[in-house]
């Protein structure tokens, strides 16, 4: 009996692809515009990015429904694989892909650079083909300094002028990946972005309950467990579902809480890196956001930005008009981690303002240095407080002795 959630990397076969309905549909309604439109896909690491594209280069029932489909050609590359790339590498890269999904009829000299990439697209676009690019992992290209600004206004004027269109991923939203060189950039204006975040709940029940139920082992009475733990992360469902799997298919097809728990123990041993990943690139401000949704406090004001930030990674649902951790896991992984963002020693967020703040600062300023302690530099200072150190130890003595006197 085999077991259909083995999935951790780039999803190959389109009949094991799952959901994002939603984003097939709008991808397909702008290649079938009458110029191609360009699509830049967005989202967090493992949100389903790469599948995603992928689906998109492989799958024909969507590609039947474009105007002449067979005047379409599609190339798929995944920058992932070769990150310090040339660009005449790129070029004949792209050759080698393209040569043998070329009808046999046109001849297209071997491409090796600019000028022979446009020979070939001019070729195709006066024969009446549309040429579509999907680049996988394409933060590589805008870290890669082998490509310069002429290299992107190279693609934008070809995307402009011909039947030609890019459907790129990125981990960031694109203003964010910015290289100086290439700040005030045009070929960054030319997308249409699409954030790819949690699935809909429609979509994760299908994957949870249908390859379960083609291997006569349902997970029907399993989904809240999974929902709960996984969230609609759909990542987290194939590992939490691959482990169900595996139990259920070592007894008898049936499990009880002690199996559950379980279960939840191997997936903590395989998302926990996962979730540390995801902490790790988070800014403080985003993990204190984190933390009072997961403690269910009030966020506090002028937070909204950042939370709508959370959401299209996928962190972040709204569960009956509330904000949630995506997942109870998650959640607990948030929890466990409060040190980072309420140390008692490090003070998180704003500096305090009062006068009695500011006195409080001076005095623990002259004990640290009475007892020691080189704790100065983690000690946070009160806004407006410039002073350096030997003059607030100074002000901090003369405070304690004041203070003495007055007993």
């Amino acid at each position: 009996m085999k077991n259909p959630y083995w999935n951790r990397t780039m999803i190959r076969e389109p009949k094991d692809f799952f959901g994002r309905e939603k984003e097939i549909k709008k991808i397909f309604a702008a290649l079938g515009a009458s110029h191609p439109q360009n699509i830049s896909i967005m989202g967090e690491r493992k949100i389903g990015k790469s599948s995603l594209l992928y689906y998109i280069f492989q799958s024909n029932t969507e590609k039947q429904e474009l105007p002449h489909p067979k005047k379409y050609i599609f190339a798929f590359v995944d920058f992932q694989e070769h990150p310090d790339i040339t660009v005449d590498e790129f070029f004949e890269m792209l050759y080698s892909e393209l040569k043998n999904k070329l009808p046999e009829r046109i001849k297209i000299e071997q491409v090796k650079n600019y000028k022979t990439f446009t020979n070939m697209v001019k070729t195709l676009d006066d024969l009446g083909y549309k040429l579509i690019l999907l680049l996988d992992e394409f933060d590589k290209i805008l870290q890669n300094k082998n490509f310069k600004v002429d290299f992107f206004s190279y693609l934008r004027s070809t995307a402009n002028r011909y039947d030609f269109a890019l459907i790129i991923s990125t981990q960031k939203n694109l203003e964010d990946l910015y290289r100086k060189d290439l700040l005030g950039s045009p070929f960054f204006n030319i997308f249409t972005q699409i954030h790819l975040g949690l699935f809909q709940k429609e979509e994760a029940l299908n994957l949870i309950t249908g390859p379960s139920a083609e291997e006569d082992i349902p997970f029907e009475e399993d989904t809240e467990f999974i929902l709960k733990n996984a969230g609609l992360f759909p990542f987290f469902i194939q590992i939490l579902c691959h482990e169900l799997f595996e139990y259920k298919k070592n007894h008898n097809k049936t499990i009880g809480q002690e199996g559950y728990n379980e279960v939840l123990e191997k997936f903590w041993v395989e998302a926990d890196p996962h979730f540390f990943h995801f902490w790790k690139s988070l800014s403080q401000e985003e993990k204190e956001v984190l933390f009072e949704i997961a403690t269910e406090n009030k966020v506090k004001n002028g937070k909204k930005s950042v939370i709508r930030y959370l959401k299209q990674k996928g962190y972040v649902t709204t569960v009956s008009g509330r904000n949630r951790i995506f997942s109870d896991t998650f959640k607990q992984f948030i929890l466990d981690h409060q040190e980072e963002v309420t140390d008692i020693g490090e003070i998180k967020g704003k500096p305090p303002t009062t006068v009695w703040d500011i006195l409080t600062y001076l005095v623990l300023i002259s004990i640290i240095a009475l007892l020691g302690v080189s704790s100065y530099l983690t000690l946070p200072r009160p806004q407006g407080i410039t002073l350096g150190l030997t003059a607030a130890m100074m002000i901090g003595m003369i405070l304690l002795l004041l203070l003495r006197r007055g007993r």
